[in-house]
């Protein structure tokens, strides 16, 4: 096949931050025939990207519904946006095939690649508090809300630094760059000098640093080290909001003293380290035995006869057992079963990790999006993009597999979803904390 048929139908994108997709030149809509918008494009519009249309992780309707003509409109909200803070890829859209992955990517790999799963494993591996490992989470998929972040969405106060001035304040800046978390890192008991040079980049430099977990103490070092990000976090918070300053030695002690006593109390004789807990917990499952405070995930959708609205139902429950949990949400439908069901388990398992649960099972009755969750595998740019923060979500947890639900297994998630549909605002009841 000579590489003009290869090519056909020409390279599309794949949208992850938006950054380097442009609006009216790239195809990046699926649903329109070519991939590219039929709005009539503006003066001055060339240098548009697609990052203009996204706040705080969802598409801004007001402007897409503003801008575009309704069919473009509508296929726009229609696209997952990554919650994985993924770069922009590339696809080969063929005549002969659905749409295909391939080794192109853009600013930055999928986030479910070898080395960003690792960051994930290594990540809920440390011996931290689950609020740093939140919080260290929310700084590698850049959701802080630093002032750059909050002037660049509102166009509302300043971006610069409170300390510095006249620096902007990133999150980088916050625990890198300023004068405070450069003393504070010149004090530190831990240092890590050979990645000096990834420090622009939060994700980049987490990413080498994880490397050094195989070192002696590498893990210990790596949980005092997310413990000194918690507390100039913190120290920046107090300055922001309380108009309190601290010294840099008081920030480090904190975050030392705070890590001691964290690694002192899980030092009883039986403790067990994760990787022995999820070593464990995978034989017995291979066993066939029951798994400690397991909870099964049960997740179900329903689409409205008319319109765009989607009710979701998710039930938790306490070893297959005591229901502990549910949700009743509200979503707006892509028209598609498998992505609005992969949606459906990406918003439970957001749920989940806000409360703090380890041992998740996530129950479907969709068989085509368990195989892909297994596969870690979409099947075409909006499946690919669910299935990434799927099981970049999973990896936050001790514990998480797929499995498809039987419908009489399910009934329950799916009246839920179904009662979702006569609500405006979501519900959820939490019977106890797991």
């Amino acid at each position: 096949m000579s590489a003009r048929d290869t090519v056909e139908g020409g390279i599309w994108k794949r949208v992850g931050l938006g950054t380097t997709t442009s609006i009216w030149k790239d195809h990046w809509i699926p649903n329109n025939p070519n991939g590219q918008s039929t709005t009539p494009i503006p003066a001055n519009a060339d240098e548009q990207k697609v990052e203009e249309l996204i706040s705080n992780f969802r598409w801004n309707k007001s402007v897409i519904f503003r801008r575009f003509n309704k069919e473009d409109a509508e296929n726009i909200v229609k696209i997952p946006i990554s919650l994985s803070r993924t770069g922009d890829q590339h696809f080969w859209i063929h005549i002969e095939e659905r749409r295909k992955e391939v080794g192109v990517r853009g600013d930055s790999g999928s986030s479910y690649d070898d080395s960003n799963t690792q960051i994930w494993r290594t990540l809920w591996g440390l011996n931290i508090k689950h609020k740093i490992k939140l919080f260290i989470w929310r700084c590698i998929t850049n959701t802080l809300t630093a002032r750059e972040t909050i002037f660049r969405r509102t166009k509302q106060g300043s971006p610069c630094c409170l300390r510095c001035g006249d620096k902007i304040e990133t999150v980088e800046h916050i625990l890198f760059h300023c004068a405070q978390a450069q003393k504070v890192w010149k004090l530190a008991p831990v240092q890590w000098d050979g990645i000096q040079t990834q420090t622009g980049c939060f994700m980049q430099w987490w990413a080498a640093l994880t490397q050094a977990r195989s070192r002696k103490e590498g893990k210990q070092h790596l949980a005092l080290t997310a413990n000194i990000l918690w507390q100039l976090w913190k120290d920046r918070n107090e300055l922001e909001f309380e108009g309190k300053e601290k010294d840099g030695i008081k920030v480090v002690q904190k975050a030392s003293i705070e890590w001691m006593e964290f690694e002192e109390a899980g030092t009883g004789k039986e403790a067990r380290s994760t990787s022995e807990t999820d070593a464990a917990d995978a034989r017995q499952r291979e066993e066939g035995m029951e798994v400690r405070d397991l909870v099964e995930l049960h997740t179900a959708t329903q689409k409205a006869t008319e319109g765009h609205k989607m009710g979701i139902g998710v039930v938790a429950k306490l070893n297959g057992t005591r229901i502990i949990a549910d949700w009743v949400l509200v979503d707006r439908t892509s028209q598609l079963a498998i992505q609005d069901e992969a949606a459906a388990v990406r918003l439970a398992l957001i749920k989940v990790w806000q409360l703090g649960w380890h041992r998740i099972k996530v129950i479907n009755a969709n068989h085509h999006l368990i195989a892909m969750l297994k596969s870690g595998k979409g099947d075409n740019p909006n499946t690919v993009t669910l299935v990434d923060d799927i099981l970049a979500l999973a990896n936050l947890f001790q514990m998480c597999f797929f499995e498809v639900g039987k419908n009489s297994n399910m009934s329950l998630c799916q009246s839920i979803s179904r009662y979702a549909l006569s609500i405006v605002l979501d519900e959820e009841r939490i019977f106890v904390s797991s």
